[in-house]
């Protein structure tokens, strides 16, 4: 198995880990192995005892690793709990080519702006999902490349967390031997596993019920 094309997700819940590995062929990525061990360290997504959430990481890992044959030293995690929170933010900038036309730049460029954003001390971003945008305060459009304008603005979804209790969760990924790729927030993931775009554009709730907490993950006109 080649390690560069593998994508590992752990996904640390109240009462389970679950380790998920995944490997890239031309484009796809077929699902190669799954384990699960029970965690005892966290109550409602959060980290309550570091030293037994670190044990049930490992664990999961050490099972993964074993069932795969190969050795996991980086992942994408999933992140969960009663203190994520959302709220809408907009990002306004002026299309940067002569001609007007809006290339990927400049929507990455509306989208940075966009979090900007004036959030309590103890919180901090997780993600920034843009909704819609917006050209010239015309009528809103889902994806502007290649549209002309003079401004541009969008609205996004701001995910964020409390800082603490993403500190201590990354804490317990690093001591566990495990390098961060990135942080996710576990619906999301999910949406993405289980949600067609059909479903997405059509409007649809997609509800994880978990052992220690309930998420709820609602699509419209996506």
């Amino acid at each position: 198995m080649n390690k560069n094309n593998l994508i590992v997700g752990i996904d640390i819940g109240t009462t389970k880990i679950a380790v998920c590995i995944g490997e890239v062929r031309e484009g796809i990525l077929n699902v190669t192995s799954l384990v699960k061990t029970i965690n005892s360290g966290m109550r409602k997504g959060e980290v309550v005892d570091a030293e037994d959430c670190v044990s049930a990481i490992s664990n999961a890992i050490q099972l993964a690793e074993q069932e795969s044959q190969t050795e996991i030293s980086s992942a994408f995690v999933g992140i969960g709990g009663a203190h994520i929170s959302t709220l809408i933010s907009r990002g306004t900038i002026a299309i940067s080519k002569p001609n007007g036309e809006i290339t990927q730049v400049d929507i990455d460029r509306a989208i940075e702006t966009s979090r900007v954003i004036a959030l309590p001390i103890n919180k901090e971003i997780i993600h920034v999902i843009p909704k819609f945008f917006i050209i010239d305060g015309s009528e809103e459009t889902k994806d502007p490349a290649g549209l002309s304008g003079v401004r541009l603005e969008v609205e996004s979804l701001i995910i964020a967390g409390n800082s603490n209790m993403i500190r201590n969760l990354t804490r317990c990924v690093s001591q566990a031997g495990v390098n961060l790729e990135g942080l996710l927030f576990s619906p999301l993931a999910t949406s993405h596993a289980l949600l067609d775009k059909k479903q997405k554009e059509s409007g649809v709730a997609l509800v994880d019920l978990g052992g220690g907490t309930t998420s709820i993950a609602v699509y419209e006109e996506k």
